[in-house]
């Protein structure tokens, strides 16, 4: 039963993120859950330069977590090879979003994301990656 619960209250907030303006034509690249008491999500993805993403964190009522994003990028400028990365600390209150921009300004080619995350009081949580579209 709280599985149905919480898949429909995350449903409903995927709904009406979708539908508002500021998130028109965006859409949820990754997702993971767990319902395991104190279990840690980790969830990776290969993103698209120069597109925008976001990353949204539920859970059933307001929970803590903490948890930390690494991006990694491989491009090419001037005719030389760059890689980087860049560690993003993220902790809150569920509901929670944090926005993703690319890391370097130009020519980058290659862009991913690692994130790990764990609700500090346990419970279910919900992390998914969503795709804003490209930016300029």
């Amino acid at each position: 039963m709280f599985k149905r619960i919480l898949a429909g209250a995350l449903g409903l907030t995927e709904a009406f993120v979708s539908a508002t303006g500021a998130f028109a034509g965006s859409h949820v690249v990754a997702q993971k859950s767990t319902t395991r008491h104190n279990s840690a999500i980790y969830l990776s993805h290969s993103l698209s330069p120069r597109h925008a993403y976001y990353v949204g964190i539920s859970a059933y009522g307001r929970k803590a977590f903490s948890g930390y994003a690494t991006e990694f990028y491989v491009g090419v400028q001037s005719g030389r090879v760059f890689t980087g990365n860049a560690n993003v600390a993220m902790s809150g209150t569920t509901p929670h979003t944090f926005r993703l921009k690319q890391p370097a300004a130009a020519g980058v080619r290659q862009w991913s994301v690692a994130i790990t995350l764990r609700l500090t009081s346990g419970g279910a949580v919900t992390v998914r990656l969503v795709d804003l579209g490209a930016r300029r």
